[in-house]
């Protein structure tokens, strides 16, 4: 049996509704992982490819050799945590799509992580996530 108009009117008013609704919760799709537009995000694309090896974000800069880490009840070692903070960073700096995060590091690094690095990054941004819903951000 097919739908009538007069259904499809009524599927169509009530999946405004949901998506209205979404978008008014805060869980609007986000376009730009984060970012108000394209150019935005290609920038900050070019900034984090640019300064994660070498350069201010490179995590053998972002931790110290004679340090004990630890977070959530977990160690990390000087290399684990210096992916854990890159991960916090980027966060920070605006990115707000961790799987697109995850897509970035193979280009930002210039090759695949080990699967240690990429749960630490992970943890990293979950982590910045958590501290700034905490502060309302």
């Amino acid at each position: 049996m097919m739908p009538t108009s007069k259904q499809n009117i009524s599927f169509l008013l009530s999946l405004l509704a949901l998506v209205s609704f979404s978008v008014g919760c805060g869980s609007a799709p986000m376009p730009y992982h984060g970012f108000a537009d394209n150019n935005a995000l290609d920038k900050a694309d070019g900034y984090v490819i640019a300064e994660s090896v070498g350069g201010k974000l490179d995590p053998k800069s972002l931790s110290q050799e004679d340090q004990r880490y630890a977070h959530d009840g977990i160690a990390y070692d000087r290399m684990e945590e210096g992916f854990y903070q890159w991960g916090g960073k980027v966060f920070e700096l605006g990115y707000r799509d961790e799987y697109y995060v995850r897509e970035l590091e193979p280009r930002a690094f210039k090759r695949d992580l080990l699967d240690i690095y990429d749960k630490a990054i992970q943890a990293g941004f979950e982590n910045a996530e958590d501290q700034a819903k905490k502060k309302g951000h």
